[in-house]
């Protein structure tokens, strides 16, 4: 019976909003709106706050705001664990109406660059509701008729929701009376009960229903043994299997991978190749090398060698496709696939690399300039990927011959006669 009745005898959860001197507060007015309402901090530690009406203008809107957010309000705090939302004030005003609002970002429909696209959910205090504790009920929360107004919400986000609340605020109102209205928040805080009812007695019940059936259970426990004794068995034959066949892919994947740039070897692209790649439509052949690879590792050592070709390899990554195949052929040339890529794109993808080579130093202190020249062909569908190959090589040797830092497209070069 204790069990029964321990949800309503547990004092409710609480998390404290306000005071926290690490909180961001502040307060706004209507002055920019062309309203009469002046705001002002009477007391910034202890939350008191003062609106001041100019009865020749109109009283649009004063108040204060809690943000429980980052700066750029998109990350809030989770208030659906909890139920309500209890204010402790003193106020000294006629206003005849309080708002207290939320506001909730969601991705959905919010945006950093729309400060009004996050939830406005509201509620609000009639003078006969305030007390010097008001607790408000989230189901009493609804969605501002303004905020929902043209903004063709699918209608699952139609609702009030409350998993991620980057603002508490309260206005005073849009008909304030002409002269001083204070406020002063001495706390905000969250409530919800520390177990969920309805879960905490269907537990009970699976519990009582779970001793009921434990006699019977215990005439079957040597059977049930033996069933997880075999299970277990078979988990570890599973498990060794799955182990094995893990290793095997790695060892594939070893296989196929160079060890410095992490690029597929020569196996690895005739592997990648074994698929179709140019379909019904031309796919392009990038042929790239290091200029002067060998003077680097002469005058630099190979161990910068290394770093040079690993800073190659991912400036070839970054600049590819995911559908593109990226290799290292051997020592400095690498070879990119392009699928689906007729050869003029090829060729202006081909001097992106070839800029951001030369325009990368590649060691801060030391501004080792790295430069490469790159040829470039076009193979029509169904063409030989070897005989794609020779063309761009002829194309690379005719940039080297050209002076380096360069691009050719083999097919500005003259056939090579028999």
């Amino acid at each position: 019976m204790v069990l029964v009745v321990l949800p309503e005898l547990l004092p409710p959860r609480e998390k404290v909003l306000l005071p926290n001197d690490n909180a961001t507060r502040f307060i706004y007015d209507d002055q920019d709106a062309g309203g009469g309402n002046r705001v002002q901090w009477v007391n910034f530690e202890k939350n008191h706050w003062r609106c001041s009406r100019d009865e020749s203008l109109p009283s649009i809107y004063c108040g204060f705001n809690l943000s429980l957010s980052d700066d750029d309000f998109t990350s809030g705090e989770d208030f659906s664990g909890y139920t309500s939302l209890a204010f402790e004030l003193d106020l000294q005003s006629t206003s005849p109406e309080i708002t207290v609002f939320l506001r909730n970002f969601n991705p959905a429909y919010s945006t950093v660059e729309d400060g009004n696209s996050a939830q406005y959910i509201h509620f609000i205090l009639q003078p006969n509701d305030l007390a010097p504790r008001v607790v408000v009920n989230f189901n009493e929360f609804r969605l501002a008729e303004w905020w929902l107004s043209g903004r063709n919400l699918a209608r699952e986000y139609r609702s009030p929701e409350f998993t991620n609340i980057t603002i508490v605020g309260m206005n005073l109102g849009g008909d304030l009376e002409p002269g001083d209205h204070e406020v002063t928040l001495n706390r905000i805080v969250l409530l919800g009960p520390w177990i969920d009812a309805e879960a905490w007695y269907l537990g009970l019940l699976i519990i009582w229903l779970g001793g009921a059936i434990g006699v019977l259970s215990l005439k079957m426990l040597y059977q049930r043994q033996q069933t997880l004794q075999v299970r277990s068995q078979y988990s570890d034959l599973h498990q060794r299997h799955r182990q094995l066949h893990d290793e095997a892919r790695v060892l594939s994947d070893l296989s196929q991978r160079d060890g410095l740039s992490g690029l597929l070897n020569r196996y690895g692209l005739t592997k990648a190749l074994e698929g179709p790649l140019t379909a019904n439509r031309p796919c392009a052949l990038l042929l790239v090398d290091i200029d002067h690879f060998k003077r680097i590792n002469d005058r630099r050592g190979h161990l910068e060698g290394d770093q040079v070709i690993v800073q190659v390899a991912e400036i070839l990554k970054s600049q590819g496709r995911a559908s593109d195949i990226v290799a290292r052929w051997g020592g400095e040339e690498f070879v990119l696939v392009l699928p689906a890529t007729p050869a003029q794109e090829a060729l202006a993808l081909a001097e992106r690399i070839r800029n951001q080579v030369f325009d990368s130093p590649v060691f801060a202190e030391k501004k080792l300039a790295v430069s490469v020249s790159i040829g470039v062909d076009e193979l029509a569908p169904g063409a030989e990927f070897s005989a794609a190959l020779a063309r761009a090589d002829r194309a690379l040797y005719k940039a080297k011959e050209l002076g380096r830092n360069c691009t050719v497209l083999a097919q500005t070069l003259e056939e090579p006669s028999d």
